[in-house]
């Protein structure tokens, strides 16, 4: 089976037609990208190549632009070059250079990929590249995500030769005569990737014949193992997650294993140390944040909410008709008597002879109190709020209505029952909010 005829089975293998798409690939100049170069032309791919010219090797680096230059001129493959001042960069940024020359290289390939409406960014990992990649995140402490290592298409980014050997990616060079530079630097092993390559895995396989298969078979059954597990935690977040409004509610988060926990909150962007502080709490009140969502722990529950500027308003309403806030409408109207009550607490039905203009709406303070309906004698909000086990992050945002320096409602909670709707009412007024998406 030729080298082209096992890319082509591997994708099948992964479902994954390659002859639908338009691929950007990546080009060093090396053995490994100018052999996928050629193998996906030989398979008549429809792709354009991206080579970038970080300027770190002197004229070396202009002798990588030019094979590739000229390699894709004599087959006629459409090409893209860039020059970078890496060396600047990195300093500006206070990045490696490694980390410096990723960062620029692939901001490009995006660009390129949106201008050019190109479907994968593709690039020449090998089998090898898997293994230092494990050996990596194994040092790092990485759970199953990280040991499962690379996948060949995952985000948009293509990488076909995955499985495919060092060994055989260098005899399809030599066989085909396949011209190619090569970078010095891959022998340097101050970089920790090229230690792996060049010194710890073949120590390894030195003293632990067939350490290297070994660990792409095992790459290959934590890939199995990672997706059974994904749709696991897909399926029993589902069960103990439910939704109000924006808020997801875990249901007695302490009882959940803790994986399915980390699982729920890595959605929302938080990290193991804000889920570690988080979990080992006992704290009612207890909350973490991060940029886009908090976390607060509500009674047996944990309320994971998006992080929103908070509205504070004290604002004149002088007539009906719509009023327009930040987040929501209030929608003041004349109306019939409601021939029945519903508990629709965004809506209200008053005694429009019980107020005057201009309202107030604003929000709640401590110390406001109102007689809430239904209930004699009067209430502080702050208890009223709480009785209602409105959680923390809620109640900052809650809202009142005033008339004549009365509370008459606190919007979307409860009506003060001195503007109900009376048998003797004539005039009546609808008032609802509505939220804005």
């Amino acid at each position: 089976m030729t080298l082209e005829d096992q890319i082509i089975q591997n994708l099948k293998r992964e479902k994954i037609d390659i002859h639908s798409k338009k691929l950007l690939l990546a080009v060093s100049g090396g053995k490994d990208s100018m052999a996928l170069l050629d193998i996906l032309f030989r398979l008549k791919v429809n792709f354009v190549v991206a080579h970038m010219n970080y300027q770190l090797r002197a004229n070396d680096s202009n002798l990588d632009e030019a094979l590739v230059i000229e390699t894709c001129e004599k087959l006629k493959i459409p090409y893209f070059t860039k020059k970078v001042d890496t060396s600047l960069f990195c300093k500006e940024q206070q990045v490696s250079t490694q980390e410096g020359a990723r960062i620029l290289r692939y901001s490009w390939f995006e660009e390129l990929i949106q201008e050019h409406q190109l479907d994968w960014m593709t690039t020449a990992h090998h089998e090898e590249d898997n293994k230092e990649t494990f050996i990596q995140n194994l040092k790092r402490g990485s759970g199953l995500r990280g040991l499962k290592s690379m996948v060949i298409l995952q985000n948009s980014r293509f990488k076909p030769l995955l499985y495919i050997s060092r060994n055989e990616i260098d005899e399809y060079a030599e066989t085909n005569k396949i011209n190619f530079r090569q970078d010095a630097s891959n022998n340097q092993n101050h970089y920790q990737r090229n230690l792996i390559r060049n010194e710890f895995l073949p120590l390894a396989e030195n003293l632990l014949v067939g350490f290297g298969k070994g660990i792409t078979q095992s790459i290959s059954k934590l890939k199995l193992d990672y997706e059974y597990l994904q749709n696991t935690l897909y399926k029993e977040k589902e069960s103990v997650c439910y939704f109000e409004g924006e808020d997801c509610i875990i249901k007695n988060y302490k009882n959940l294993h803790k994986r399915l926990l980390f699982f729920i909150l890595e959605s929302y962007d938080f990290n193991s140390y804000q889920m570690e502080d988080i979990i080992s709490s006992s704290q009612t009140g207890k909350s973490i944040e991060n940029e886009k969502f908090g976390a607060v722990a509500h009674q047996d529950d944990l309320i994971v909410f998006p992080i929103s500027k908070n509205e504070f308003l004290e604002v004149e309403i002088k007539e009906l008709g719509v009023h327009s806030f930040e987040t929501f409408d209030l929608i003041i109207e004349k109306t019939e008597k409601p021939k029945t009550f519903t508990q629709n607490l965004s809506c209200i039905y008053i005694d429009a002879d019980a107020i005057s203009f201009p309202l107030i709406i604003r929000n709640w303070k401590e110390g406001d109190k109102f007689s809430p309906l239904g209930m004699s004698g009067s209430k502080k909000i702050s208890d009223f709020l709480t009785d209602l086990k409105i959680p923390l992050h809620r109640k900052k945002n809650i809202k009142v209505l005033i008339s004549n320096q009365k509370i008459l409602w606190v919007v979307n909670c409860a009506l003060s029952n001195p503007f109900k709707i009376k048998n003797s009412s004539k005039n009546i007024l609808k008032i609802e909010t509505i939220f804005k998406k």
